[in-house]
């Protein structure tokens, strides 16, 4: 970018900007942790349970389920814990 004299502010801006928002990368690294691991819990639990496979839509119950409850677990640590630190 340098040698092609591409000094735009607003893309230095944009860039430096981005670098300042970790408390959003934070928050987002917690979603997918949480989006995994239920996800995967989810899975673990539906090998236990007894269902026909070709009859059943019990696994995208087991699934949708445990990624509402990773989501929602996700919201309120966001909600309690990260509230304080968004008004500043």
């Amino acid at each position: 970018m340098i040698e092609t004299n591409m000094n735009d502010e607003n893309l230095i801006s944009a860039i430096l900007e981005s670098k300042k928002n970790s408390t959003e990368d934070k928050k987002n690294v917690l979603k997918w942790c949480f989006l995994s691991f239920f996800g995967g819990l989810g899975l673990i639990v539906q090998e236990f349970l007894p269902y026909k496979m070709d009859e059943s839509i019990l696994p995208y119950g087991v699934l949708s389920v445990s990624f509402s409850i990773g989501l929602l677990i996700y919201y309120l640590i966001v909600h309690y814990f990260f509230k304080d630190k968004d008004k500043d």
